[in-house]
């Protein structure tokens, strides 16, 4: 019993060497697991041509509505309610154009930030290792400010369907459409 307790001691005298966790795991596993991020960065990049069509799309679906929707009725229950729901869904809209744009620049940007990690890196173990942890951090909050604008554009777009489905009540007694 007493001899493992001096190898206990014999442990905690050494310095403690950051290292010595690098020296566990191959250059080559560490290099992998970096370009695993990266080919991940790359998808959470080219999928952000889908929230970019649903804002494209919108802003097609705003300019239609608009030419309907006859703001002077504002008074109007209905009317006061499609504007409130077109204000709310642009608002949303609005915030996720901003979490794309935040998210977009933080993609270009980290990039910088991993050339300055080679600077500082001591040994090309030291570089694979900063550059992994820069990536995966960077890519958890990459995704999760794509999902957070997609979820910001669902509620817009639901928001901007609820009044056009109060439409058809808008525009009763004012001859569009036949009515």
């Amino acid at each position: 019993m007493q001899e493992h307790h001096d190898t206990r001691e014999r442990h905690d005298d050494k310095p403690h060497d950051e290292g010595h966790a690098g020296r566990l795991i191959s250059t080559d596993s560490l290099k992998s697991l970096y370009l695993a991020e990266r080919s991940r960065r790359s998808n959470v990049q080219s999928l952000l041509s889908v929230p970019v069509s649903i804002i494209s799309f919108s802003i097609f679906g705003f300019v239609s509505f608009a030419q309907y929707l006859d703001v002077s009725r504002w008074r109007e229950p209905v009317t006061m309610a499609m504007i409130i729901l077109c204000l709310a869904s642009l608002t949303s809209m609005f915030m996720a154009m901003a979490r794309l744009v935040k998210l977009d620049r933080r993609l270009v940007l980290d990039d910088f930030d991993r050339i300055e990690a080679v600077r500082e890196a001591q040994s090309e173990i030291d570089y694979f290792h900063r550059a992994y942890d820069e990536a995966l951090a960077s890519n958890v909050d990459a995704e999760r400010d794509r999902s957070r604008a997609f979820v910001l554009l669902i509620v817009a777009l639901v928001l901007f369907l609820l009044a056009v489905f109060l439409m058809p009540v808008h525009l009763i007694g004012t001859g569009v459409n036949g009515r």
